[in-house]
């Protein structure tokens, strides 16, 4: 043990007593850095998980309409090409697309029917 750090008359001096009372802040003041650094990286991490999140949520575009089905059929070639072109230019996805379309026909169709 070194001698600073015995018990001894000296450390009872008053310089001793301030040494001490300075080497106590010192910890106290680290020990609350380093604890405001740890909620810091807990809250970067939860904010970049929420983020990470929601941009999962974006892509795959959750909607209520329900669950998806498989749904096969055949498609003019033409309207394929155009379809997959359109998706990329507007960075969506073709099920997206279709599904877009296909409610924006039923629309179509229920307001003629209405009349």
């Amino acid at each position: 043990m070194s001698p600073d750090h015995r018990l001894t008359a000296h450390n009872f001096t008053i310089a001793g007593i301030f040494r001490l009372y300075v080497k106590l802040v010192f910890m106290s003041l680290w020990s609350g850095v380093l604890f405001l650094s740890y909620i810091f990286t807990i809250l970067h991490y939860s904010l970049s998980s929420l983020l990470f999140l929601l941009s999962v949520f974006k892509v795959c575009n959750v909607s209520n309409m329900g669950e998806k089905k498989v749904f096969s059929t055949r498609v003019d070639e033409d309207l394929i090409k155009k379809l997959k072109h359109l998706a990329v230019d507007e960075d969506e996805s073709l099920g997206n697309l279709l599904d877009e379309a296909i409610e924006d026909l039923l629309k179509k169709y229920e307001k003629k029917l209405k009349k």
